[in-house]
């Protein structure tokens, strides 16, 4: 499915196209769920099946909401990788998370928001010193053992 736009009238999948569908598969270790339908796999393997649309569809943008839910570790991980991949490869990835940390990690650029809007913008090191973190997600930011986030009320520590 994700080669489908790029198909030409009369939408007939040429030799390119599987190729970049079974090279996505296998960039996302679903080779063996191949002849699977999408309600047939795990969430996990769901949120990869869209990844793998989304390597085949080879598209210069990639916009992505909450891309690592449903994912264990390795596979977050391994995602991280291909969107580095792909930055490295000159396109443009715009993604959204709610873990902060992680977008600290691979950011080049944060915008954080609060009830829609834009209330910080910037490399992370300059939104984690200014308070856009603390005032959107009502946490002090500390960097005694490296970045911590610690409810204000410094009852928990994540």
């Amino acid at each position: 499915m994700g080669r489908f736009p790029r198909l030409k009238y009369p939408k007939v999948y040429q030799e390119a196209d599987k190729l970049a569908a079974n090279n996505a598969l296998q960039r996302t270790s679903l080779t063996p769920h191949r002849y699977k339908r999408l309600a047939e796999l795990s969430g996990g393997e769901l949120q990869r099946a869209y990844l793998a649309m989304l390597i085949a569809q080879d598209t210069p943008h990639i916009l992505l909401d909450e891309p690592t839910t449903h994912l264990d570790i390795v596979h977050q991980l391994e995602l991280m990788d291909w969107l580095n991949q792909f930055r490295n490869e000159g396109k443009a990835v715009l993604i959204v998370l709610h873990d902060i940390q992680m977008a600290l990690e691979i950011a080049d650029y944060i915008a954080v928001m609060k009830d829609g809007q834009i209330i910080a913008y910037g490399k992370p090191s300059d939104v984690l010193r200014g308070c856009g973190i603390e005032e959107a997600f009502g946490v002090k930011v500390t960097s005694a053992y490296g970045v911590r986030f610690v409810k204000k009320d410094n009852h928990a520590v994540y």
